[in-house]
């Protein structure tokens, strides 16, 4: 092969590795969360089922009728002034009078998300690092 179509096929190659390189470094880390979050009448009320350090069967409770955003939830906790900072997962809730929009700071495979409550307060929705699920029904005795 002349020397030019040798050099040529080198730098395709070179280009071809950096682009894989660069696309693996901007894919998001997923981490594994589980959550249900609820719409209360004034707020909200999270709770975290994996994937947290502050696992607990009593809800986290954030009043909120005009803050924005609501509640802030990772991994390391859940309230209005949690830092999202060194979180290994972040995610916002706001509430609005037809539900909840979600928005991923980090370690999720989704960016936003809205959760039609219709009429229902409270309403529940679990929601994990890919997206929206049905909340768990409740427990009958």
């Amino acid at each position: 092969m002349p020397l030019h179509v040798t050099g040529l096929l080198a730098g395709l190659v070179v280009a071809s590795l950096s682009t894989a390189v660069e696309s693996q470094q901007l894919a998001p880390e997923l981490t594994g969360f589980m959550l249900t979050l609820q719409r209360t009448a004034d707020g909200v009320a999270a709770t975290c089922e994996a994937g947290c350090g502050w696992q607990s069967a009593i809800p986290t409770t954030v009043r909120c009728t005009t803050r924005k955003p609501c509640l802030t939830v990772t991994d390391a906790g859940a309230g209005a002034r949690v830092s999202a900072e060194n979180a290994s997962f972040a995610v916002t809730v706001d509430v609005s009078s037809t539900g909840m929009t979600f928005t991923c700071q980090r370690g999720c495979a989704w960016k936003t998300l809205t959760h039609d409550c219709q009429s229902a307060t409270p309403c529940s929705v679990r929601v994990s690092e890919y997206g929206v699920n049905r909340a768990k029904p409740a427990k009958t005795p």
